[in-house]
């Protein structure tokens, strides 16, 4: 037996070894780059890409993202007319290339809109609005927007919402 034909195998081997450990740690610094990036550029990239869907806690069918803010998407209710907006805590999936047969285009990104930003737009079109809640919610008259809530007049009661309860706001209109 020839002592060069025996270490060749063990040399083969090892670069073998070698080259999986130099790939092993190429992809955990893809994995650590990854671990870095918040969700809203995950949604706004995939926003560049392809029509988006959203799953949003509390709403039956999925919405079709229309525009996505600093902390917050506007879409349509799937099958529907209805404007939706919701903050980002309340998004529990996006979905990608969806079965739907809606049309769709490519959502428009506002990476500096604040939730409230868009809010008061409503608020100044005077827009009535329903307010979903974990449990429950509002339907009224948008008639102030403050730093982390909102005013929702409903008859003759004024009710003060906390956007962080916020499941979504569905826009009925003037």
């Amino acid at each position: 037996m020839r002592w060069d034909n025996f270490f060749s195998g063990f040399q083969s081997l090892w670069d073998s070894e070698i080259d999986n450990a130099e790939l092993d740690e190429r992809r955990e610094l893809i994995r650590a780059e990854r671990a870095r990036i918040p969700f809203i550029r995950v949604l706004a990239n995939r926003c560049e890409q392809s029509p988006l869907d959203v799953l949003v806690s509390s709403a039956l069918v999925p919405v079709h993202v229309g525009r996505v803010g600093a902390s917050w998407i506007e879409g349509n209710l799937c099958g529907t007319a209805t404007l939706l907006i919701a903050p980002f805590h309340s998004v529990n999936a996006i979905i990608e290339h969806s079965s739907c047969r809606c049309s769709r285009t490519l959502p428009r990104i506002f990476p500096h809109v604040t939730m409230g930003a868009r809010l008061r737009a409503s608020e100044r079109e005077s827009q009535t609005v329903t307010v979903t809640l974990v449990r429950g919610g509002f339907r009224g008259q948008l008639v102030a927007v403050w730093r982390d809530a909102v005013d929702v007049q409903i008859n003759e009661r004024r009710v003060s919402i906390p956007v962080r309860s916020i499941e979504f706001i569905v826009v009925d209109g003037p």
